[in-house]
C-alpha cells in the first residue's frame, strides 16, 4: 500500500498566505529538514488524520533533551576543565613537580626563541613597508587607474595614487613579481609565527591553572584517604 502511495501522482498546490504565517511554515520546514513540498504534505495529511479520528490524533511534537540547572552547568564545565588538564599531563608526560616546572622552563624558552624570530621578520617588513604598500595600492587601485584613462571624471585621486606607488615599485629596482612573493613569504612566516606563539602560551597558561589546583588536590586526596582508613577501621571492628 506505501509503495504504491508512493508512486501516486502529484499535482501543483498553490495558495496565498500571510507573510507572518509563510514565515512560520518556512522556519518550521527548515527546522524538520524537509523541502517545502514535503513539508506541507506531511502537514495536510497529519490535519486529515486528525479530523478522521474526530479530533482526538495528537500531532508528534519535538522533543527536546531537560534544560540543565545552573548548578549541573557549572558540574559539566568544571569536568570538562579537569578532562582537558588531565589529557595535557598526559600528552607532555608530566607526572611530578620535577616534570612541570622542566615544561614550564621550555615553554617560556620556546616563546622567547618564537618571539626574538618575530622581532627580525617584522624589523625586515618595517623596512619594506613602503614598497609593500605600494604593491597593495597598485593592484587596488589598477581598475580606478583604467577608468580614469578612459576618460571617466572622479578618479583624480585614485590614478594619482596609482602613479605614485607605480613610480616608487618602478624605482626601487626589484621585479614587482619577486617583490610580491617576498611579502607573502614574509607574511606567511609571521602569520605561523603568531600561530605557534599562540599555541606556546595557552601551554603555559594551562601549567598555571594546573598548578593552581594542585593544593586543592592535595586536600582532596588527604581527605580521601583519611575516609578510607575510617571506613576501614570500622569495618576490621
Amino acid at each position: 500500500g506505501k509503495e504504491n502511495g508512493s508512486m501516486e501522482q502529484k499535482k501543483n498546490l498553490c495558495a496565498q498566505v500571510p507573510i507572518s504565517l509563510h514565515a512560520q511554515v518556512c522556519e518550521a520546514r527548515e527546522a524538520a529538514g524537509q523541502t517545502t513540498s514535503e513539508y506541507i504534505t506531511n502537514l495536510l495529511i497529519e490535519y486529515y488524520n486528525l479530523k478522521k479520528n474526530g479530533g482526538t490524533a495528537k500531532i508528534e511534537k519535538r522533543q527536546y533533551p531537560p534544560r540543565m540547572t545552573p548548578q549541573l552547568q557549572k558540574e559539566v564545565i568544571r569536568f570538562e576543565c579537569c578532562r582537558e588538564q588531565f589529557a595535557f599531563l598526559r600528552e607532555n608526560s608530566i607526572s611530578t613537580q620535577e616534570d612541570m616546572t622542566a615544561f614550564q622552563a621550555r615553554t617560556e624558552d620556546a616563546i622567547s626563541g618564537l618571539m626574538k624570530q618575530r622581532t627580525i621578520l617584522n624589523v625586515r617588513k618595517k623596512k619594506r613597508r613602503a614598497v609593500y604598500d605600494a604593491l597593495a595600492d597598485v593592484e587596488a587601485l589598477a581598475e580606478a587607474r583604467r577608468l580614469y584613462d578612459e576618460g571617466l571624471s572622479g578618479m583624480e585621486a585614485e590614478a594619482a595614487r596609482y602613479a605614485e606607488a607605480s613610480a616608487l615599485l618602478d624605482g626601487c629596482g626589484i621585479p614587482r613579481d619577486r617583490l610580491a612573493a617576498e611579502k607573502a613569504e614574509l607574511y606567511r612566516q609571521l602569520a605561523e609565527l603568531n600561530r605557534s606563539i599562540r599555541a606556546e602560551r595557552r601551554k603555559l597558561a594551562m601549567c598555571k591553572e594546573v598548578m593552581e589546583k594542585v593544593p586543592n588536590m592535595k586536600r582532596s586526596i588527604e581527605n580521601l584517604e583519611i575516609k578510607e582508613v575510617l571506613h576501614n577501621e570500622h569495618r576490621r571492628r
